[in-house]
């Protein structure tokens, strides 16, 4: 990390570097660290950084991240005393509110520093929640910005030795991201822009059979930190090392302040040595100037300082503004533009959005564990309801309303679904015990009738549950176990007689669902995505499947006869990277897709055998897309990002 920071590409600098290895009493690092900041205290204006790389200790029955010295002993009596609790290098840190302060974590159990977990027990699933008041209250009296990124979550362990560099995976592959650069991005690379291309890494060793379990990076990001300019992109192609230096004269004028004044603080024990090691380091002038801001958990509970208060809903009924959504009469769809400023609450990735069959209730998911619910009555004003909806330890990965819209299901990392009562939605409740499956769960989707649900996730399966009597949520037949990795999506035809399933193993699989408890296999797996298949989405008249993969592309499928459904024409171009989210308009006419490319794409399906782009790309999100849904009236679409934001476009 040293050779990294001081390489071209980061701009550090000795003199604004102090490097300590071997260090064995926290106290007297922790000294050292006040001595050093209290020296530089005036010089320290824009960004500091702490780095560890060592061993991770659950302290206090899972409530605080030690950072074990090379003296920290064992036993869980003077395991406390002995590590360097992070919670005692925030304190150090607090006083720089002019800073952002940047946490780069390389340890087992990491995602304790943002409460990023996949809890396997109600004892965990409690903790967690105290972890989060406490994190909260916390971040409710800081004032500053952090970005903290771990290599592991909260109750996994981080993998070590990559190959025989002597590198832990999670820093040999943010030297490597540094190093190459990205193709397609800025000339400066900020901290979240980083972040997908670890996940991606990650996602990708999970597919290698390595013989023990692959932990997922999380961010957590407070007020702006994510987007601190970690280093001059390689990959840039219109410009050369001599011409442009650091990248801070790249960026526009509201993201300047010079001279930067950064500081970074890095702690950290060697695995395969043992040894501590801590570095302070304050350049000159960084990559890419000021601005600054952290990321948030793969999932990714986090600080909540950059929720906005809760909009006071009155409990009475008042006169709403007359929607300004016209109805699904078919259009010849021209474009879309933004309608109003981005919904904000979130404090990382909004990976699912739906909206209810009434129009009137908006909701989205996150990797910050919540669900944020949104009256979007007047889709130019839209209002937050009530509090967010809490209870997963880990992200929130897809949310469905019931056909009825009195019901909502959020699926999660945590391994569980649950459910949840909105027919009031400013007194949403939960719906009896969440089911609590095998592994983290991605996908989930109602049927039409309502009298289902169908799941997928990281255990190979689809599951189909029997939601008739909510409170008793029960398996309606055996897991469906035909996919040969993780089950990223899963559909319902409108006629409810075919459930479409998409995966890791590049593959889109059709089942016969008309009898739940007689569901099974129609017709042979749909091949042609040549990367994981991230979505899929039925046209109104069930006639059409739409799917989104990380090949870049949309895909096509007649689906009209499932045992002998094939796809239409040619791959749907255009996206520069993997393409998360789908969805169809209500009249059948546009597809929509969200990608990692910051851009969302309409797509006129009129005629499938002569699908064709509309308009240009709608630009507007800062982070890549993950999620997509049409509003049921068909002129209004939602898209959710990496940018903790969610997105309202008026289609025209």
């Amino acid at each position: 990390m040293e050779q990294l920071l001081k390489s071209d590409l980061c701009g550090w600098t000795d003199d604004r570097m102090l490097i300590l290895h071997d260090e064995k009493n926290k106290h007297d690092l922790l000294a050292r660290i006040t001595d050093v900041l209290q020296a530089r205290m005036e010089q320290i204006t824009d960004t500091v950084l702490f780095y560890y790389v060592g061993h991770g200790l659950l302290i206090d029955g899972g409530e605080k991240l030690g950072l074990a010295m090379s003296d920290t002993k064992d036993d869980p009596l003077r395991k406390k005393q002995s590590s360097l609790l992070l919670n005692e290098v925030r304190e150090q840190l607090r006083h720089l509110t002019n800073a952002t302060q940047v946490e780069i974590l390389d340890c087992c159990y990491a995602g304790t520093a943002s409460n990023t977990q996949g809890a396997a027990n109600a004892l965990q699933d409690k903790v967690s929640r105290a972890v989060q008041d406490k994190v909260s209250r916390a971040t409710q009296e800081y004032r500053g910005s952090r970005y903290t990124v771990t290599a592991s979550r909260r109750n996994e362990e981080a993998l070590y030795q990559l190959e025989d560099g002597g590198l832990t995976y999670f820093t040999g592959y943010l030297a490597e991201i540094v190093t190459h650069g990205i193709e397609g991005a800025p000339a400066h690379l900020a901290a979240m822009r980083i972040f997908p291309e670890l996940q991606k890494r990650f996602r990708r060793l999970a597919l290698a059979p390595i013989g023990q379990p692959v932990p997922m990076p999380t961010q957590l990001v407070v007020n702006e930190g994510g987007e601190f300019p970690f280093a001059r992109n390689a990959a840039y192609q219109e410009h050369s090392q001599e011409s442009h230096p650091p990248v801070v004269a790249d960026l526009d004028p509201e993201h300047r302040r010079l001279p930067s004044r950064r500081a970074m603080l890095a702690a950290g024990v060697a695995a395969a040595t043992g040894l501590g090691i801590v570095a302070a380091l304050w350049p000159d002038s960084g990559p890419g100037g000021s601005q600054e801001k952290i990321g948030s958990p793969v999932s990714p509970g986090a600080d909540r300082s950059s929720l906005p208060p809760t909009p006071t809903i009155p409990t009475t009924p008042t006169p709403t503004p007359t929607p300004t959504i016209p109805t699904t009469t078919p259009t010849q769809v021209t474009d879309a533009t933004a309608l109003g400023a981005p919904l904000k609450g979130f404090e990382a990735t909004v990976e699912a959005v739906a909206f209810a069959s009434s129009g009137t209730l908006l909701a989205g998911g996150s990797y910050d564990h919540t669900i944020h619910l949104w009256d979007v009555a007047n889709p130019a004003t839209p209002l937050q309801v009530g509090p967010y909806l809490t209870g997963d330890t880990d992200s929130v990965n897809a949310v469905a309303f019931s056909p009825d819209g009195r019901t909502l299901v959020g699926a999660s990392w945590d391994k569980t679904i649950r459910l949840w009562n909105v027919a009031s939605p400013l007194h949403a409740v939960a719906i009896g015990r969440p089911v609590i499956g095998t592994d983290k769960v991605n996908t989930v989707a109602f049927s039409p009738n309502g009298k289902t649900l169908a799941s997928g996730g990281d255990d190979r399966t689809v599951r189909m549950w029997n939601i008739a009597d909510p409170p008793a949520l029960a398996p309606a037949c055996p897991p469906l176990t035909d996919h040969t990795n993780a089950v990223n999506a899963v559909a319902f035809s409108p006629d409810g007689t075919i459930l479409a399933s998409a995966g890791w193993d590049f593959t889109i699989r059709l089942w016969e669902v008309s009898d739940p408890a007689r569901t099974r296999a129609a017709g042979r797996p749909l091949s042609g995505h040549t990367y994981s298949v991230a979505a899929v989405a039925f046209s109104p008249d069930g006639k059409t499947l739409a799917s989104a993969g990380w090949d870049n592309t949309v895909r096509l499928w007649d689906v009209s006869n499932p045992a002998q459904a094939t796809e239409i024409g040619l791959p749907l171009t255009g996206h520069t990277d993997h393409v998360q989210g789908i969805a169809y308009s209500p009249d059948g006419r546009t597809v929509a897709s969200g990608s990692w490319d910051k851009t969302i794409r309409l797509w006129d399906v009129s005629d499938p055998t002569r699908a064709k782009p509309i308009g240009s790309p709608l630009i507007g999100h800062t982070g890549q897309v993950a999620s997509v849904a049409f509003h049921p009236m068909g002129k209004i679409l939602a898209s959710g990002s990496t940018d903790s934001t969610i997105r309202l476009w008026q289609i025209e």
